[in-house]
């Protein structure tokens, strides 16, 4: 639950930026399920890769005027990069990842780190660069942010339908 990772969460974003596909949603995911335990909201800084995707693009959202935004699969669609499995945590930390790569420009095919504890994997090789140590840990706090925020969302919506189920 939520009480469980909760601390781990804190610990693991402390000091850290938190990049997230739709960062708006999540992070409104994750104040109303500390709410809902009656945990103080934690700080947190957060890029959103899915406007920062859309600034990449240049295209411009007809009804609003602003820069059009675009479903995570539909943006790798548009990149040509293979999807994992969507809506699940290591799935969309995996896409999001390697949709910045893109973008960056060093992205040369799927990124999976099969362990990021090994000590092999610590030197994991992208584009023939040698990725740092605190690059790798970078990339697992991401991952970890993510899952967390995720679990968060399947925590609510269970929450949601119990209630449902409670009231009839």
């Amino acid at each position: 639950s939520w009480v469980d990772i909760y601390s781990v969460f804190r610990e693991v974003i402390k000091n850290k930026t938190v990049v997230i596909y739709n960062s708006k949603y999540d992070n409104r995911i994750i104040k109303q399920t500390c709410s809902l335990y009656g945990l103080p909201n934690p700080r947190r800084k957060s890029e959103c890769a899915m406007l920062l995707y859309a600034n990449y693009r240049n295209s411009t959202n007809n009804y609003t005027g602003n820069a059009k935004w675009h479903k995570l699969t539909e943006a790798l669609d548009q990149c040509g990069i293979p999807k994992s499995v969507a809506h699940r945590a290591r799935g969309d930390c995996e896409m999001t990842l390697n949709l910045l790569r893109f973008m960056a420009g060093g992205y040369d095919g799927p990124f999976v780190d099969t362990d990021l504890n090994d000590q092999k994997n610590k030197r994991n090789r992208i584009n023939e660069k040698i990725v740092s140590h605190d690059e790798v840990k970078t990339l697992y706090h991401l991952l970890i942010g993510m899952v967390v925020a995720i679990l968060g969302v399947a925590f609510k919506a269970t929450l949601s339908i119990i209630k449902g189920i409670a009231k009839k």
